[in-house]
């Protein structure tokens, strides 16, 4: 990860180390972490959606690089001088396997952002991939939200244990706005890890709706404005990063070894310059610049390729919808044939149906004309009554008979009208075919243009692909030039080297030659010397004898000065001699020098000719290969393109045939079971239609009656709060209900006779249509629906008014019961804030009279007068009373904060205050019941690993009843986790021992031996009543060093309370004077601990000190994350009351944790 170039990632700069430690200089982010941001501002789902995204973009480098990182978390997020994300902190990265998994068997992260199946792992053969990454980024988003972590706990254990129940402990607060897509966002990342979102890859996380928006893409989010850019005033401002504590602590040493172990040695590989780096991928660039090039021409190549495939997909779907169209237009085109039949034979019988009904009439004109005429004749003859009632009778069944055929001849007027609309319709959707058969072959003819456009394209491609063989030819050449190049470098390596051997005899005679030379010139000095001051003596002596031979000596004098000249040229000429012969030296020296350099330059350049050749040799067979893959797919495509169109071919004939057949066949089934299916379809829809109907009408009646039930309901319990107001809206109700009552017997009467009407028109109908039994019992299907129609509207009419009177009266209400609620919740609070001004007033009162009993009895012994208990004073106070300032836990899901107040303990209760002057006003923040107290006790590391390491000495607990506290502001959520398995839990001596693993600094309460480790601790136990810590072993072997039980508590209304003092001396004292308060209980046994007690244990009474532990998360202060556990009392009374709380951590083991998450 150090030689990545990713924009995602923090860059590693260098790496040193000297003899004491190692040094990372990594790439400066002036704009700090995401842990700032979201301490200074409200981020909006916006800016949320915008830094997830990043997230994302970053992971997925991480994960393409084959790395998980493992601890994703704000910390680790920080921000360059633009805003921008990236990745730091790759301590816990671990490489995938070629499975894409990781093999681990310890928990490696931070706890609140741990994924549940890196839990798993501790302490077996851990398997996971990169999803438990988007575990931790969808609790980020959660906790940008809604800024704390969504399985926030103080104790190890309630972390892990949220984390393993995950189903049941994500909650969404409601007073935080969330859109119901990150909702869906998050549940999706804080899932099993079969079914989290980016199991498959990074894709199906872009893909989510949360991400939609229109400012930016995962393209270019990069290179669009964050939503905050940091304000820098310097290149070096480091404003947005908090201020680091110096560490006044002595520097570790490494102890002086007896033996040598190599702590003195470096590591080697550690130290890292990104120049280097740089220079070799520039140095490697214009060596593969030309590869790259053909690279680039091949991936061209392929996508051209994978495009022309695409177009012949597409010209075969367009191939087949054209065939498609045209059978449709065909099956069209004999339906129309059809109807065309249809209607010329419905206007054949229309035209006889006319005939006959001419005839009828004829008939008819004639029978009452003869009709006349008889009644004329009976008139004037009086014929006999037989006579005429047969003409009626004939006469009537001529009526009938003409109105059936005026009927029948309706009918086919409305048929042939339908046909011919019909018809018509179908000549429409004819020209609409057609019109798409010419458009489609118009696309025929446009794809068949780009096909041979497209086979053009294909052979300049080859054309490009035969230029690409033609420059991997050049490459060669190239390569075997370069090789003939060196071979010349090495014959001349060879001919310097041979110059250089004869260059170096050469300065070996001329360094002789200088110091024979030498030794002869000083040799000639000297005896020139000699002879010299021989002569001088001689002069000298002779000098006295000879004055008259002055001539003669200044002769010789002469001779002597021309020698002595003649001997100091000669000695000049030597000394130019010899530094001519020094510059030639270190001149031969230099050249010699110059030649190593040369040589030496000439070796390196022949090895990277050789790895560039090598390595290029390689790539030109891998390109070869590729051309000669892609020239057999090329190959391959082309002959099943021919076979398909064969087949294609083949398979049209045939398929022509069949449709041929078919169609004959379709048409003569569908005149057949044409009439019938109507027939069929009418009734069932008929039936249906009236099976609905009553449906809806039983519906309307179930809901009237509920309703009617609920309201009653409601008028009861109402008349309870408000008897007198209520009074006059019941008789209100009552007069309304009678009214309607009226008004409903009026209606229903009405509806009565309507049915009665109905009922007769009925009969009469069926008196008149006896004869026409097929049509008659549509008509009375007709009639029924009808009559269930209006029996449905009248009934939505009064369910609507029922409804309207309803929500009036529930408005009514529910104002009233929100005034009273309002009012009971005014009471409540006044009535808490007097039981805290008569709790401080009692602690004054009590305060007052232990001063003026100790002014009393002043001359007598200084004893405590309490309640007959012999206890020791402090601070000037009786033991019953103390005061001073503490600091109480705030919850924080970063840091532990500390809300500074002023505590009286007096000897019935515990009052804090927020400052002395509400101490002297009597306005007290909580009032604690000293009766009511169970335990208080100083806290470990394990209990609250959150605080600084510090404070630890200083803190102490308190555990006392939810009954016994008083405060001012009540909490408005509570935390809620389940009930550690009974079964998990083991009973001895009144302990209910729990199974555990810890990490932290912890010692055993019996053998005093460390019972911690880092990565194996050894098994544990611990007391989840008063918290004592032993050796599982101990248990086991069922050693006699554990002593009872002291702490008797019910579990299910215990709280308990962290208290912060000045020093730990102040920390003592507070512990030691509040457990002598705590009242005096027997050691007793739950009745559950007594049933899981083993009968064979022995129960040996030891001295017990009481050393309980409780998780300070479930502080009073802390507001929103505490274990809430309601007894079965407090339940029946309040129902959802949320007063009872109580949940003890421990850091259980990871296998306990799946027991509960399986229950």
């Amino acid at each position: 990860m150090a030689f990545s170039n990713s924009p995602w990632i923090v860059q590693l700069c260098c790496a040193f180390q000297d003899r004491r430690h190692l040094y990372m200089v990594m790439e400066f982010m002036p704009g700090g972490d995401l842990v700032t941001l979201t301490m200074n501002y409200d981020l909006p789902e916006k800016w949320a959606c915008f830094y997830t995204a990043e997230v994302v973009l970053a992971l997925d480098a991480i994960h393409s690089m084959g790395f998980i990182h493992r601890d994703v978390k704000p910390d680790n997020m920080l921000l360059d001088h633009l805003g921008h994300l990236k990745l730091a902190d790759f301590g816990t990265c671990m490489k995938m396997d070629s499975s894409g998994m990781v093999h681990c068997d310890t928990a490696v992260g931070t706890p609140d952002y741990i994924s549940p199946e890196v839990l798993q792992s501790q302490g077996g053969e851990g398997c996971y991939g990169r999803e438990c990454d988007w575990w931790s980024v969808g609790v980020f988003i959660y906790e940008m939200f809604v800024g704390e972590t969504p399985f926030y706990a103080e104790s190890l254990v309630g972390t892990y244990g949220k984390i393993m129940n995950h189903k049941n402990t994500l909650v969404f607060p409601d007073d935080v706005e969330m859109s119901q897509e990150a909702k869906d966002l998050i549940c999706a990342f804080l899932s099993d890890r079969e079914v989290r979102l980016g199991r498959t890859g990074v894709d199906e996380i872009k893909r989510h709706p949360f991400f939609k928006n229109e400012q930016w893409t995962f393209d270019n989010i990069r290179d669009t404005v964050a939503p905050v850019v940091p304000e820098l005033n310097s290149d070096i401002d480091t404003t947005n990063f908090d201020d680091i504590e110096e560490d006044k602590g002595h520097a570790e040493t490494f102890p002086p070894p007896k033996a040598f172990v190599g702590n003195q040695l470096p590591f080697i590989g550690f130290t890292y310059f990104k120049e280097n780096q740089l220079e070799f991928l520039l140095y490697g660039f214009s060596v593969c610049f030309v590869l790259e090039q053909l690279k680039k021409k091949l991936d061209q190549l392929e996508e051209q390729l994978d495009h022309e495939m695409q177009a012949k997909d597409e010209l075969e779907q367009k191939c087949k919808y054209e065939q498609r169209v045209e059978a449709s237009l065909r099956q069209l085109e004999r339906e129309r044939a059809l109807l065309q039949h249809q209607s010329a034979e419905s206007l054949r019988k229309v035209e006889l149906e006319a005939g006959r009904k001419r005839c009828l009439e004829n008939e008819l004109n004639s029978l009452k004309d003869q009709f006349e005429d008889l009644k004329k004749r009976n008139q004037q003859s009086q014929i006999s009554n037989e006579k005429n009632i047969e003409l009626e009778n004939q006469l009537k069944e001529a009526n009938a008979m003409l109105m059936a055929e005026k009927e029948a001849v309706a009918q086919l007027k409305k048929s042939q009208t339908e046909a011919q609309k019909h018809a018509q319709s179908l000549e429409i959707s004819l020209r609409e075919t057609k019109e798409q058969c010419s458009q489609l072959e118009n696309d025929k003819v446009e794809l068949e243009n780009q096909l041979r456009g497209m086979h053009t394209e294909l052979e300049e491609e080859k054309r490009d692909c035969r230029l690409g063989t033609e420059t991997i030819a050049d490459l060669q050449g190239r390569i075997s030039s370069l090789e003939e190049k060196l071979s010349e470098l090495k014959a001349s390596l060879t001919q310097v080297q041979t110059e250089k051997m004869e260059l170096q005899k050469k300065l070996n005679c001329l360094e002789k030659e200088k110091s024979n030379q030498d030794i002869n010139l000083t040799f000639k000095i000297k005896s020139l010397q000699q002879s010299l001051e021989l002569e001088e003596a001689e002069h000298k002596a002779t000098k006295a004898k000879l004055a008259d031979k002055n001539t003669i000596y200044k002769s010789i004098e002469e001779e002597k000065s021309q020698a002595l000249k003649e001997l100091e040229s000669t000695l000049k000429e030597e000394r130019s001699l010899k530094q001519q012969m020094e510059g030639k030296l270190l001149q031969l020296e230099k050249d010699y020098s110059m030649l190593d350099c040369d040589y030496k330059q000439a070796q390196l350049k022949l090895e990277d000719m050789h790895g560039q050749k090598e390595i290029l040799s390689e790539e030109v067979k891998q390109l070869t290969l590729r051309l000669e893959q892609e020239t057999q797919k090329r190959n391959l495509m082309q002959n099943d393109l021919k076979m398909q169109n064969q087949q294609v071919s083949a398979l049209r004939s045939s398929e022509k045939q069949f449709k041929q057949d078919l169609n004959h066949l379709k048409d003569m089934k569908q005149i057949l079971d044409k009439e019938k299916q109507e027939t069929d379809g009418q009734l069932r829809e008929l039936k249906d239609q009236l099976e609905a109907e009553q449906q809806f009408i039983t519906l309307y009646k179930t809901q009237i009656h509920e309703l009617k039930e609920e309201c009653n309901e409601k008028n009861k319990a109402y008349k309870a709060l408000q008897q007198d107001s209520l009074a006059k809206q019941l008789e209100s109700s009552l007069t309304n209900a009678d009214t309607e009552r009226l008004a409903r017997s009026v209606a229903e009467e009405q509806f009565s006779q309507l049915q009665k009407e109905k009922i007769m028109k009925d009969k009469l109908t069926e008196v008149m249509n006896r004869k026409e039994k097929g049509r008659g019992g549509h008509r009375g299907i007709d009639t029924q629906i009808l009559r269930k129609e209006k029996e449905n509207r009248m009934l939505q009419l009064q369910l609507r008014a029922e409804k309207e009177k309803l929500n009036t009266t529930i408005y009514k209400y529910q104002k009233d019961l929100n005034d009273m609620q309002a009012l009971i919740a005014e009471e409540n609070q006044a009535r808490l804030e007097l039981k805290l001004a008569l709790d401080s007033k009692d602690c004054d009162i009590e305060r007052l009279r232990s001063q003026i009993t100790s002014l009393s009895i002043h001359s007598l012994d200084t004893t405590s007068i309490g309640s007959g208990n012999d206890l020791e004073t402090a601070d000037g106070y009786p033991d019953s009373r103390l005061e001073g300032w503490v600091s109480l836990l705030l919850k924080n899901s970063k840091r532990s904060a500390w809300d500074k107040k002023y505590v009286v303990v007096s000897s019935k209760n515990i009052l804090f205050y927020n400052s002395e002057q509400d101490k002297d006003q009597h306005l007290a923040y909580m009032s604690l019941d000293i009766s009511k107290l169970f335990h208080v006790r100083p806290v470990t590391q394990t209990d609250v690993y959150r605080a600084d390491p510090k404070e630890i000495p200083k803190i102490f607990q308190i555990l006392y009843d939810n009954e016994g506290e008083s405060k001012r502001e009540q909490e408005a959520t509570v935390e809620t986790t389940s009930n550690i398995d009974r079964n998990n839990l083991i009973s001895h001596k009144g302990h209910e021992f729990v199974v555990t693993l810890y990490h932290f600094p912890t010692n055993c309460e019996s053998c005093s031996k460390p019972l911690w480790n880092v990565f194996k601790p050894p098994p544990a136990i611990e007391c989840r009543r008063c918290h004592f810590k032993f050796h599982k072993d101990h248990l086991d072997k069922k050693e006699e060093v554990f002593a009872p039980c002291r702490v008797n508590y019910d579990m299910s209304t215990a709280r308990d309370l962290l208290v912060l003092t000045s020093s730990k001396e102040e920390q003592q004292h507070w512990v030691s004077h509040l457990l002598k308060r705590i009242p005096k209980k027997n050691p007793t046994r739950s009745p559950q601990s007594s049933a899981l007690t083993s009968p064979t244990e022995p129960q040996l009474q030891l001295p017990s000190r009481p050393s309980p532990r409780l998780s300070p998360r479930n502080s009073p202060q802390l507001s929103t994350h505490r274990g809430a556990i309601r007894s079965s009392r407090q339940q029946q009374a309040s129902g959802k009351s949320r007063s009872g709380l109580c949940f003890f951590f421990v850091l259980l083991p990871v296998k306990l944790l799946m027991k509960l998450k399986n229950n």
